[in-house]
């Protein structure tokens, strides 16, 4: 799939001087974060398959408390990658689309004939992406929209006024993936709440019921501690321990779970930031395109266009949190 792209790529390139505004920073930048974003669509899925593998070991054992199936939550993996298939379809449309607009800028383009290409570039990528993703019906008709203004785009008299046409559209594109974000969200939210149930599932709920006790939980460590006999306890000493050591590897766990469920929803809303930024870079390099090209270049103000702030959100992406020690949850 990505060989498909690297080929679009080199057809979009044009080569020559330049006398406009480098914008491969941004082209760069965008990348970064459909890199960054694909990631993120990775750790979960990878923790959906966790949670595919407890629930097997559940079922088997005859756990209670399984909020779904084994067979449950691999439809509900396989739905959020088709989701996260959309996403990324969507961003790879993006990186596409800022590499065409900055290899145009790179070999002076920026009149009409530029604003034909690009309009062109558009209902390639546009195509691609139809092709190489299982779309969501909201998506392909996000993309279905794209493809009916790249006439309009081909008209326009530059390079700068084909973006103006666009962004109306990237607008639509920035709310289409921060919804689609939220939606992971709630997701990710399910996960946490499953995982918490077949870890205390897992740990033996009666006897975590009576070790939940405060006084219980005392007594039996106190015994374990002395060596004594346990009060009003007809288990054994050994017995007490196991659950003493059952029941701090899941005040663990259920911390791990937790410091898992705030990175990905942190990570998640830094996708938003991203996306964001992306649609207002689009904007700013247009506007770089209409106060810098030609001998414009020249001025002063007029230095390279990176996005530097998109970079950043798409670094923000991958660390989020530190990877300290997780704060104690309670079971």
């Amino acid at each position: 799939m990505r060989k498909k792209f690297a080929a679009i790529l080199s057809v979009l390139l044009i080569t020559g001087c330049t006398a406009t505004p480098d914008l491969s920073g941004w082209a760069q930048n965008s990348a970064e974060m459909a890199g960054a974003v694909s990631y993120e669509h990775q750790k979960v899925i990878d923790r959906v398959d966790g949670i595919i593998t407890h629930v097997r070991v559940g079922e088997k054992e005859k756990w209670r408390l399984l909020a779904h199936t084994s067979e449950g939550w691999v439809r509900k993996r396989d739905g959020f990658k088709t989701h996260a298939d959309a996403i990324r379809g969507t961003l790879d449309f993006m990186v596409l689309y800022a590499n065409a607009i900055a290899n145009l800028a790179a070999s002076g383009e920026t009149g009409a004939d530029a604003a034909k290409k690009i309009g062109g570039s558009v209902k390639q990528i546009v195509e691609l992406v139809g092709k190489s993703y299982p779309l969501t019906a909201a998506a392909t008709s996000f993309f279905e929209q794209i493809a009916e203004i790249v006439t309009t785009v081909q008209t326009q008299d530059s390079l700068a006024d084909g973006m103006s046409v666009m962004q109306p559209k990237v607008d639509a594109l920035a709310k289409f993936l921060i919804r689609s974000v939220d939606a992971q969200k709630l997701i990710v939210g399910q996960i946490y709440a499953a995982e918490q149930r077949l870890l205390r599932e897992a740990a033996g709920p009666q006897a975590m019921k009576a070790f939940l006790n405060q006084d219980v939980r005392g007594s039996v460590e106190g015994a374990i501690a002395g060596g004594t006999p346990i009060s009003g306890s007809s288990g054994s000493i050994a017995d007490a321990h196991a659950v003493s050591i059952r029941y701090r590897d899941l005040v663990q766990n259920l911390a791990e779970a937790q410091q898992w469920n705030r990175k990905r929803h942190a990570a998640l809303d830094a996708v938003k930031t991203a996306v964001d930024l992306w649609r207002k870079a689009h904007d700013e390099a247009r506007t770089v395109l209409v106060n810098c090209g030609g001998f414009r270049s020249l001025k002063f103000s007029c230095g390279n266009y990176t996005a530097a702030n998109l970079k950043l959100a798409a670094e923000k992406i991958k660390s989020v949190l530190p990877d300290d020690a997780p704060s104690a949850a309670t079971p």
